[in-house]
């Protein structure tokens, strides 16, 4: 792609904006180099994660799918985070939980991949992807697998709904400013406290994300070397 700037770059509403968060991502490089170098470390262990050899055969084949959308959904929620647009980070974010914790219960349940993969076929095969699927039901199975692990999962999956996966007041606030003229919004809050939840959140979230895919592989992430690196880069940990 040629990295020169066309002549009205800038110019409009869109490109102006997308300008701006895109120097906010590199100044968040600069000034914050310690953080922005945990969130390239955990993108890297996703990247060595999507290397460890599949098992031919069963259930198994779908697991590469969630693993990458996991990873695709935390390189969202961290150039969203850096670039200051905090509430569309949880959105995201949310997404990459989700996959992981679907992958765990397919992981647990190799049966119920054909079902997964049926969705959308018909109106009754979506009825039952939709009730074999329930965050619930997953959230569960993982509380009786890894109760530890469950708890963080849960906790993150709430803040996530309650900071802008789901139009909820807090996540609404961190960028708004209402009054009786109606409200204000500022799409790119870089900086401020909401700024830094949302980056760290971002982190954690693909923290959480690779310990559910730890469970996943088993002894293949451990000999690859990515429990070590994952435990290193885990600066959450209590």
């Amino acid at each position: 792609m040629d990295a020169i700037t066309p002549p009205d770059w800038g110019k409009d509403r869109l490109s102006d904006f997308i300008d701006r968060a895109h120097y906010n991502c590199v100044a968040t490089f600069a000034n914050h180099r310690n953080m922005f170098d945990k969130l390239s470390e955990i993108d890297a262990i996703f990247d060595a994660a999507s290397r460890i050899p599949f098992r031919h055969g069963g259930a198994e084949f779908v697991l590469a799918a969630f693993l990458n959308r996991a990873c695709g959904a935390f390189l969202a929620a961290v150039r969203l985070s850096i670039s200051g647009q905090v509430a569309e980070t949880y959105m995201v974010a949310r997404g990459c939980l989700e996959n992981a914790l679907y992958a765990f219960y397919i992981h647990g349940n190799p049966e119920i991949a054909a079902v997964w993969l049926k969705r959308g076929m018909s109106e009754e095969a979506t009825r039952i992807s939709r009730r074999k699927f329930q965050m619930a039901k997953i959230k569960s199975v993982l509380e009786k697998a890894c109760p530890d692990l469950a708890q963080r999962a849960v906790c993150l999956y709430e803040r996530t709904i309650g900071f802008g996966a789901h139009p909820n007041p807090d996540g609404h606030l961190t960028t708004s400013v209402l009054s009786k003229s109606g409200g204000v919004v500022d799409i790119l809050k870089p900086g401020n406290m909401a700024w830094k939840l949302a980056v760290q959140t971002s982190a954690e979230v693909g923290i959480c994300a690779l310990y559910v895919f730890e469970r996943v592989f088993g002894d293949r992430f451990k000999d690859a070397g990515l429990s070590e690196r994952l435990h290193s880069v885990d600066c959450f940990r209590k």
